[in-house]
């Protein structure tokens, strides 16, 4: 079906095209829909109701504070953000008919329970996956090194990501540069600072890079948006045994790498000067892998989406 911006004068064309789509499908009773996020969901109802499906067969999937992320990062005009704030209220009070709710994290949970009335305990947190490419497979990392004359005692930090957003700490990156780290920037955007290496590689390909670093960088900006996250990167960058080096910005990141010894939690980017290489050897790269694959691997999360439909 067609997207529609998440306005008033858009809704009945949004509710009209899932409509269609799913007259198109010849929708049974007895199938489940998996809707990706509040807002669509609000969207479908009307859709839902013409067409008499219970909605105890709906799973809303909420990936993040999105209202938030409206007023701390998009900040569109104000006459924009009066009616997408109101969406947002009239989405979270459509919840109370959804069958199920999953949410990325637990503190998603939390902050999904405060926006609804709905108990915490109702929600099911399912975190967002790394795709079977990206798992613990050192021969490939030095391979590479040796292809790019990486030497072989270098250590290398990793900062990966796929756009700009700007609840993103880019800019951490220059202050972690010094003569004994070697930085591999694969974001978009060039990176300056001592040391730096820009390379931004196809989806296909960042695997194989991950492999050849010895931890991976991941900062992020005080806000509810990432108090409540499950970064993507995140889960990539451990599914294939990389260390992470983070701020404790994001709950979830927070508690896994003091849970699992799976990296460094720093105040400032600057800390990262009092490690060395040494220090990230000593974690196991194979524990740090095969944690995260049981839990951020996609066979695991399918796995859980399973269960969920299982139940509506």
């Amino acid at each position: 079906f067609q997207t529609y911006p998440s306005l008033p004068i858009f809704t009945r064309l949004q509710t009209h095209s899932i409509k269609r789509s799913l007259q198109k499908l010849g929708l049974h009773s007895k199938d489940l829909i998996h809707v990706r996020g509040e807002l669509l969901f609000l969207a479908a109802l009307p859709a839902l109701k013409s067409l008499a499906f219970p909605f105890l067969r709906v799973l809303v999937d909420i990936r993040g504070a999105g209202r938030e992320e409206l007023i701390d990062f998009q900040k569109p005009h104000p006459f924009i953000e009066y009616f997408k704030l109101r969406g947002y209220s009239q989405a979270y009070k459509a919840l109370q008919q959804a069958g199920k709710i999953s949410v990325v994290s637990s503190s998603l949970a939390n902050y999904v329970s405060k926006n609804t009335g709905l108990k915490e305990s109702t929600f099911s947190v399912v975190p967002c996956l790394a795709g079977e490419s990206f798992s613990y497979n050192p021969e490939e990392g030095k391979r590479l090194r040796r292809a790019e004359g990486i030497a072989e005692d270098a250590c290398v930090l990793i900062f990966s990501s796929g756009g700009s957003a700007a609840w993103q700490e880019n800019d951490a990156v220059q202050h972690m540069c010094s003569p004994q780290w070697q930085i591999l920037n694969m974001s978009r955007l060039p990176i300056e600072g001592e040391n730096i290496i820009h390379r931004f590689v196809p989806y296909h390909e960042v695997p194989r890079w991950l492999n050849a670093a010895d931890a991976a960088i991941l900062f992020r900006s005080p806000s509810v948006v990432n108090a409540v996250a499950c970064p993507v990167k995140f889960c990539e960058y451990l599914c294939a045994g990389l260390p992470v080096i983070a701020n404790t910005e994001v709950d979830l990141v927070t508690d896994w790498i003091h849970t699992h010894k799976a990296g460094f939690l720093l105040k400032q980017p600057g800390d990262i000067q009092q490690f060395s290489r040494k220090d990230f050897l000593q974690l196991s790269g194979k524990d740090i892998a095969e944690a995260a694959q049981a839990v951020f691997g996609v066979k695991a999360v399918v796995r859980q989406y399973i269960k969920i439909y299982n139940e509506l």
